[in-house]
């Protein structure tokens, strides 16, 4: 509880920053609310690492069940679907050599080695969303509409979330474009998530793997800038699509989100007898 009593000064400390920040905009809150979430970040693991692993078991907060599911394997996959997810792009767009350059640069290596480091610096930031859509609201939709229904929803509404971030930030010039992409990027990574949440029972998994989707855009192109900006084609949604698709969709047809049909199956079946 401690836990979670900071987490939330944290918070409320982030929200009034910002609305300071539209009051006074010649400030560089920016920066400011970097070192907010670092500084905020570290004093978090303090009262984290102070309960018992029974406790943090018991408020889904553990960094491991104890049931040798190898919950890492989850975001290495992760990793490799990612990776091959940014090589495909360069093989359809006739430019499969551009992959290898990437990993050419020394900026890439580098950031890519810092990237363990900072997630201790920056967790709260992910942890915050992936504990409500996938350790909250994950479960409860799933309960009311059924395993692969409730995480498709989950998928649509964690990507029109990211509206306002779209039209004004990510892609104001093709704001429709970009929202549309958000909703095929954020229902194919819900899927693949949520199927590693379900597999691990570890809500670590899915905020690690959320801070690596994020942070290896900059890392991969070499810079932050790329994000804002950004101008969409329509042939660039269906390329997502198509990615997407065949990358991460087809994760909701394992077992992980068969299991309930197959109990319900089951039991009708008993009682049918």
């Amino acid at each position: 509880m401690k836990f979670y009593a900071s987490f939330i000064i944290l918070t409320g400390i982030m929200t009034v920053t910002a609305i300071i920040s539209m009051i006074l905009p010649e400030i560089p809150f920016v920066m400011i609310i970097q070192y907010i979430i670092i500084i905020g970040s570290l004093l978090l693991w303090i009262p984290f690492l102070m309960d018992k692993k029974e406790v943090r078991r018991n408020y889904g907060l553990s960094l491991g069940d104890g049931q040798k599911r190898r919950p890492w394997l989850y975001v290495l996959l992760f990793l490799v679907l990612y990776f091959l997810r940014i090589f495909l792009s360069y093989v359809i767009a006739g430019q499969p050599g551009e992959f290898l350059k990437l990993f050419q640069n020394s900026y890439v290596w580098i950031n890519m080695m810092a990237l363990p480091i900072n997630f201790f610096l920056v967790f709260t930031a992910f942890f915050g969303e992936e504990y409500g859509w996938r350790g909250f609201l994950q479960p409860m939709l799933q309960k009311r509409f059924g395993k692969r229904s409730g995480v498709l929803l989950l998928g649509i509404m964690w990507g029109f979330w990211h509206l306002p971030i779209n039209m004004f930030y990510y892609s104001p010039d093709t704001w429709l474009q970009s929202v549309v992409s958000q909703l095929l990027t954020c229902t194919g990574l819900a899927i693949f998530f949520g199927y590693a949440q379900m597999k691990t029972r570890n809500i670590w998994v899915p905020v690690i793997m959320h801070y690596l989707n994020n942070n290896l855009i900059a890392v991969v192109a070499g810079s932050a800038d790329v994000i804002s900006g950004q101008v969409i084609a329509w042939g660039d949604v269906l390329i997502l699509l198509v990615l997407n698709a065949v990358l991460f969709a087809p994760f909701i047809f394992s077992k992980a989100y068969g299991k309930e049909i197959l109990q319900e199956q089951k039991i009708t079946e008993e009682y049918t007898e």
